[in-house]
């Protein structure tokens, strides 16, 4: 007997856990008690499995190796702890180590007959009927559930292969099957295919098949069958769903595209129609606000805003997948999408997600094609490939301790940073939080992780570079982030995930990278460089100051030789002028003869000082200049 003392107000628990047939097992019972943050009691009883003690519920769980499809592989666990986001870690003797969390159940798979055969399980339409009950159809069988799914019978007749219903103006039931065309309350009219039956706002019914057009089908009273069909496009529209829009107009969902038609327009003009998407339409729906949501495959999700412009939500804003199932929405206002790889609840106020992802069964968690419905009750329906999953009024995601991730492993061309040396460059904090790199290795990877074991879809990360990404990177399932050729430089990386809630957790993992520069674009390089360059600086400035000054000479010579120039041409101006005149004004006297031949002597002389200065002037003077 084992007495826990519960501090918080419990009092004392008293909980058998072994018995003394154990005692001649094993001589070495070993037991360990484990409170988790919920405040569930968990007991480890080496030899006789595990415990857990609900104190709100007063409950007690015996885990042994034949519950839980044979979990724990053995009784023997010899430790127990709890980590860090509330999961309890078991080391089981001889079988590893496992990983439990309890949590509350807010679903329930139910089955259309007690087969294991996969055809049993595969649902393949959800359709809500006139009275309220449901129709589920799978691959074989065609079933009616009461409104709250307390009851469920087989209906009949027997309509192999039915993939569409519904009901026309009068009240009839019309089913679309895969080879026989449809059956109006069980009598077959028509062949070929019918994946979609939708009834317009006067009664009438459209149907389309994946070989084919859209036709207008009618069934007289008497049981006169007929059709008239209408091409939307080009080529075949290879539909998935129909949807009547509040005022009046038909929409079709194909692999072509989204299509629009106002019946009665239609009918007088056959190109009356419009193409409003050119993606594979899966799923739509019409929210209690008038809000269009609109499945695609490979497409996310895609809905207006209130002026009218097209909203996409997709894998990266937190989808599980870009394939798109349904579309359908609970009684909080919480539109619930469902794809090939899980379902979310998306608040359209707050933009939040929450993811829903139901045991451990993968089938339950690949939702089928226009299978979502909201029960009577308020619970949420869905078909998926493991049965129908019925949804609390009031799901919540379980609560957990926010997610972190951190950088597991960094690798430089290929080789773990943690063998490097650590002198020199690698690991240069000691801690492993930083590295220093040279510019010659040329491929660095980052791995991270959250360690989250328990959650069956693959998280998605996203992570950015500080110093290289401009932002953060689109969502992605891998757990690595590979950078080549990195300038020299120092950087930070950084990742996050997306949490169960659809927000991105706080970046809280950061790595420190340091890529080296070559050794000639080091400091010291460039110190060289800068040396160089001042020299050869120099050796052009004092050139260049040498040519300036010869220049600036020659400059002022040629100015000087200029002024004698201009001298020596005024003087000689000057000197001739007088001279000229005073050897005319003799050469005057002389011929006047006469009285004057007392002078003719002093006149001669003065005649040949006036040629000797003329010649002076004339001949030395400017020749040398």
């Amino acid at each position: 007997m084992l007495e826990y003392v519960d501090r918080a107000g419990s009092g004392r628990i008293r909980m058998k856990v072994f018995d003394a047939s154990l005692l001649g097992e094993t001589d070495n019972i070993k037991c360990k008690v484990v409170t988790d943050g919920d405040g569930r009691i968990w007991v480890s009883v080496n030899g006789n499995g595990v415990f857990v003690y609900d104190k709100a519920s007063r409950r007690m769980t015996h885990i042994t190796r034949e519950s839980l499809g044979g979990l724990l592989g053995s009784d023997y666990v010899v430790y127990m702890m709890e980590d860090r986001d509330g999961n309890i870690w078991l080391a089981v003797r001889n079988n590893g180590i496992v990983c439990m969390r309890a949590v509350r159940r807010q679903y329930a798979a139910v089955g259309l007959v007690a087969c294991a055969e996969e055809w049993a399980l595969d649902i393949r339409m959800v359709s809500r009927l006139p009275g309220g009950s449901i129709l589920v159809v799978n691959k074989r069988q065609l079933s009616e559930a009461a409104p709250d799914l307390r009851s469920l019978r087989e209906r009949g007749p027997a309509v192999g292969g039915v993939l569409s219903a519904g009901t026309d103006g009068q009240g009839r039931l019309w089913l679309g099957t895969r080879f026989d065309g449809v059956y109006v309350d069980g009598v077959r009219h028509g062949s070929g295919r019918v994946d979609c039956l939708t009834a317009d706002s006067r009664g009438r019914i459209w149907k389309c098949g994946i070989h084919g057009a859209v036709a207008m089908a009618a069934l007289t009273a008497g049981g006169e069958y007929s059709e008239r069909a209408f091409q939307l496009g080009n080529s075949g529209l290879t539909p998935h769903t129909m949807l009547l829009g509040k005022d009046g107009s038909m929409l079709v969902g194909a692999e072509t595209g989204l299509y629009r038609f106002v019946p009665d327009s239609l009918l007088a003009d056959t190109s009356a129609y419009q193409r409003l998407l050119p993606y594979p339409v899966y799923s739509l729906f019409a929210d209690s606000k008038g809000r269009l949501w609109i499945g695609t495959h490979g497409h996310g999700v895609l809905t207006t805003d209130a002026r009218g412009r097209y909203i996409r939500l997709t894998a990266k804003d937190g989808l599980p997948s870009d394939v798109v199932q349904s579309v359908g929405e609970d009684r909080h206002g919480r539109i619930c999408i469902t794809t090939q790889d899980g379902a979310v609840y998306y608040s359209p106020s707050t933009r939040k997600m929450e993811y829903l992802y139901f045991h451990n069964d993968p089938k339950l968690n690949f939702f089928s094609e226009n299978c979502a419905l909201r029960l009577a009750d308020g619970r949420m329906l869905f078909g998926t490939l493991g049965g129908l999953v019925v949804v609390d009024r009031d799901f919540r995601p379980a609560t957990r301790v926010p997610q972190q991730v951190d950088v597991t492993e960094v690798s430089v061309d290929g080789v773990p940073s943690w063998t490097l040396p650590r002198t020199g460059r690698a690991g240069a904090d000691g801690g492993g939080r930083a590295l220093v790199v040279g510019h010659d290795e040329s491929s660095v990877v980052f791995r991270f992780s959250n360690f989250n074991y328990l959650r069956l879809q693959p998280t998605h990360y996203s992570y950015m570079l500080e110093g290289c990404d401009k932002g953060w990177s689109a969502a992605t399932e891998l757990n690595f982030a590979s950078y080549n050729d990195l300038p020299s430089g120092k950087y930070v990386f950084r990742v996050r995930c997306l949490g169960d809630d659809g927000t991105w957790t706080e970046p809280r993992a950061a790595f420190a990278l340091t890529v080296l520069p070559p050794w000639w674009a080091s400091p010291a390089a460039f110190a060289v460089y800068c040396v160089v360059l001042f020299l050869a600086a120099m050796v052009a400035y004092r050139y260049l100051h040498t040519v300036y000054r010869l220049r600036r000479d020659i400059a002022v010579e040629k100015r000087l030789t200029q002024f004698k120039l201009d001298f020596f041409t005024n003087i000689s101006h000057e000197f001739r002028t007088p001279l000229t005149l005073i050897a005319g004004s003799m050469e005057r006297i002389r011929q006047v003869g006469g009285s004057i031949g007392d002078l003719r002597m002093p006149i001669d002389r003065m005649q040949r000082s006036v040629d000797r200065m003329l010649r002076l002037v004339n001949r030395d003077t400017f020749p040398k200049l």
